[in-house]
């Protein structure tokens, strides 16, 4: 099977993985790691990433490679703008779990979420 030496040969070897929980992994300060990740991770269904320092390249490579995903939580990632938030919903239309607790979120993000997000079962927007 041989060593894993970086983040992308570890992603060649889970393509299929579907559920990855981050929450509060403060290593993941470093946007590259979580960004190869989640590029080689298109069947990821359910992605919990609350509590990190992530910025928006992080959510813009869900916009490209996540379309499956049901489950999002981003609670306490103060660092991820609206605009990009917005994108993410747009681009997961599958979401059934939406936690946005402390993002910056306003009246255009719940606006982006009701068009597009039909299948929400949860919205969290504390804080």
């Amino acid at each position: 099977r041989g060593d894993i030496k970086d983040a992308n040969t570890l992603m060649r070897k889970c393509f299929n993985i579907e559920y990855l929980d981050f929450s509060g992994a403060m290593a993941l300060q470093n946007d590259v790691l979580i960004i190869a990740i989640i590029k080689g991770s298109p069947n990821l269904r359910h992605l919990e990433i609350n509590h990190n320092d992530i910025g928006d390249e992080v959510t813009e490579a869900l916009t490209h490679t996540c379309h499956k995903l049901e489950h999002l939580d981003l609670d306490g990632c103060d660092f991820v703008s609206e605009p990009s938030i917005c994108n993410v919903i747009r681009s997961c239309p599958k979401l059934q779990h939406l936690n946005l607790s402390c993002c910056n979120t306003t009246s255009t993000t719940i606006k982006e979420i009701a068009r597009s997000c039909l299948n929400l079962k949860f919205l969290g927007l504390d804080g």
